[in-house]
């Protein structure tokens, strides 16, 4: 901040720094919200609550809070296997489930593994005190990119002639307007995606906005929980601590292994987990809905260079994913710890944050000194 900056907020009489001190910006951060909306939004605290005690072991259920684009459907294929192998249901939640209270709260009684595209706010709407809640994360501007060719595919965007023009105006916080944040959001199959950041919030800090919470909580919940990028950052980090466990798309198999560890399906974990060749089980994938449906003889990941190849759209994604990249590197930290602790094999390769939001936030940055003369 300028001594200018500095002086006109003292002469004010507001902090030095701007979220140093105004409870009403970084209540994220401390334990306790400063009002009934902040509280509300702390969702954090459900997660940390109700995965306590809880796992497989005691009847709890498991609840995989699905994030769009991040391998989803494979992980479900493998979760199905797996509840079966235990001996327990899986059930793959709709959104017409999920928006029915007695339907929903049914289900977590009833599933041992209860998988849904929804995110962690859910978890005191399930009518159960006690749950086992992960999800997976994947690296974000990739993630970003098949979110966009999946809209794609469904005709919700642009056409391929004009993907890259289209691409910067979504994934851009100043240029998608605020009119088209709304009204896109009834293309989706389930508008409720939407309540985090509208319809360019799909491709803006998704991730983010799915673990810090939104779609089942009040107006004033999400609001405040969204009062800066500060405070939704740290709405998520926390959630993000909270859960019993998160894995990495990128480290699939050592994250599956952990899922399974902390849920208590020790069948699994013995038959998987022991050494570098996994089980068949962990072998599970699938395309459906995927980028890699659009041209079955492309390679699979082709697409990818259209986005990552090119430095003004990478710097772009980068801007309006900021949070997100942040949030996959502290789960890569989570990660390498919880695994460091494992008493089971783990590649012994270093879990790292990600490459792609690195190189991403270089040419960002390039950008910005050369539009500045530096």
């Amino acid at each position: 901040m300028s001594k200018y900056g500095a002086g006109l907020r003292a002469a004010l009489g507001l902090p030095a720094e701007p979220f140093a001190a105004a409870p009403s910006l970084r209540w994220a951060c401390d334990s306790n919200g400063t009002d009934a909306a902040a509280a509300e939004a702390a969702v954090w605290r459900n997660a940390k609550a109700m995965g306590a005690y809880a796992g497989a072991r005691d009847g709890a259920p498991a609840v995989f809070v699905h994030v769009p684009k991040t391998a989803g459907t494979s992980l479900n294929l493998v979760l199905a296997k797996a509840a079966k192998k235990q001996k327990r249901s899986f059930c793959e939640v709709t959104f017409r489930d999920l928006d029915d209270a007695a339907r929903r709260a049914a289900l977590a009684r009833s599933c041992g593994v209860f998988s849904a595209e929804t995110d962690v706010s859910v978890l005191p709407f399930l009518g159960v005190r006690r749950a086992k809640a992960f999800t997976f994360l994947r690296d974000p501007l990739r993630r970003v990119a098949s979110q966009y060719e999946h809209h794609l595919a469904g005709g919700r965007v642009a056409s391929d002639a004009a993907k890259r023009v289209d691409v910067l105006r979504l994934a851009s916080p100043a240029l998608c307007p605020q009119l088209e944040r709304d009204a896109r959001c009834r293309s989706l199959r389930h508008p409720a995606k939407c309540r985090g950041g509208g319809w360019c919030g799909i491709f803006q800090n998704h991730m983010t906005h799915v673990v810090a919470g939104a779609q089942h909580l009040s107006d004033a919940a999400r609001g405040a929980a969204r009062r800066s990028s500060d405070n939704l950052r740290c709405a998520a980090a926390r959630a993000l601590e909270a859960l019993p466990a998160a894995g990495l798309t990128e480290r699939l198999d050592d994250s599956l292994c952990v899922v399974f560890a902390e849920i208590g399906f020790d069948a699994v974990v013995a038959d998987c987990c022991g050494s570098p060749a996994r089980c068949a089980l962990f072998g599970q994938r699938a395309t459906r809905h995927s980028a890699a449906d659009r041209g079955a003889a492309a390679n699979a990941t082709a697409y990818l260079a259209d986005y990552l190849d090119d430095d003004v759209v990478l710097a772009a994604l980068y801007e309006g994913n900021a949070l997100d990249c942040d949030l996959y590197d502290a789960a890569a930290r989570l990660l390498g710890a919880r695994l460091r602790a494992a008493d089971f094999y783990v590649d012994p390769a270093p879990v790292r944050g990600s490459a792609t939001c690195a190189r991403a936030r270089a040419a960002l940055a390039a950008f910005q000194r050369a539009r500045h003369g530096a």
